[in-house]
């Protein structure tokens, strides 16, 4: 007897979409309007969350920069170019401590930021896994 899973996981009744960096990435992200409250809303978390104490610091008290870079490399990303190595994280976190706590701050800070966006849910949880694997990329420190 063959068990049923139709009641198991309503993932399993969706069509699931390929997502990869491209035109229907950006689309799905709600274009540069959608990268844009993205950005406000992941520095928002950095400067209210009580984890994200510590990588605040790594700022300057002015992110007006850091906003315009991330936006920056999140639409090249999300449209499937490649980002200038000016505007991409790790090399611009590599003179900076960033360990496994700084790491699971600025993660919890994009998940904050992806939680009010009204996103589609595998879609949040595709980009979480993109946003750890780029995350990992910046970890100097253990």
């Amino acid at each position: 007897m063959q068990p049923d899973f139709s009641d198991i996981s309503s993932v399993i009744h969706r069509d699931i979409p390929a997502f990869a960096p491209g035109e229907q990435l950006l689309q799905e992200m709600g274009g540069e309007q959608g990268i844009a409250t993205l950005v406000e809303g992941f520095y928002h978390a950095m400067d209210t969350l009580p984890e994200a104490q510590k990588i605040r610091l790594l700022y300057d008290e002015d992110l007006t920069d850091a906003k315009a870079k991330l936006a920056m490399f999140l639409q090249a990303w999300m449209a499937g170019q490649t980002p200038s190595s000016t505007h991409t994280p790790p090399e611009d976190w590599t003179h900076l401590t960033f360990g496994m706590a700084e790491k699971q701050a600025w993660l919890a800070c994009m998940q904050k930021a992806l939680d009010v966006q009204g996103l589609d849910s595998l879609f949040v949880r595709y980009l979480m896994v993109q946003f750890t694997l780029l995350a990992e990329t910046c970890r100097n420190q253990p």
